[in-house]
């Protein structure tokens, strides 16, 4: 996986990205940073993740970890197209969860941060114009 789908860095940038790396994840179509709020609770009662235009905030920053737990990743393991990964907050050590619940506002589902990984936690990395293992 690299740089260009993940982080704030030019789109010509081609950096692999490997387990433990720091990271920002920026949308590509709202520019905006996903972003671990410590103060705002979901309606899960769990921290609020969203999304947020200011890019240097250190509750913007995410640590890229295996959600394979069968097969541990090491730092030295590249990050590829179809891993299933979690994001685990820098600031107050809490993972991204996807949740099976509503949220405030509209019929969308939650998105927080939860104290300890899951299987609400695993993401599946897919990668515009890319295929498994790239």
């Amino acid at each position: 996986l690299f740089v260009n789908f993940l982080l704030s860095t030019s789109l010509t940038a081609q950096k692999q990205i490997y387990y433990g790396s720091a990271i920002r994840v920026k949308s590509l179509h709202t520019q905006f940073y996903l972003h671990s709020t410590i103060n705002a609770v979901s309606a899960s009662r769990e921290q609020s993740v969203s999304f947020i235009s200011k890019e240097i905030d250190p509750f913007n920053v995410w640590v890229v970890k295996s959600g394979d737990l069968t097969r541990p990743k090491t730092i030295l393991d590249p990050v590829t197209c179809g891993d299933v990964v979690m994001l685990e907050t820098t600031t107050v050590k809490k993972y991204m969860q996807s949740l099976d619940i509503k949220t405030f506002m509209n019929d969308f589902k939650e998105v927080s941060a939860g104290d300890n990984p899951t299987d609400h936690s695993k993401w599946l990395l897919e990668c515009p114009n890319g295929k498994v293992g790239d």
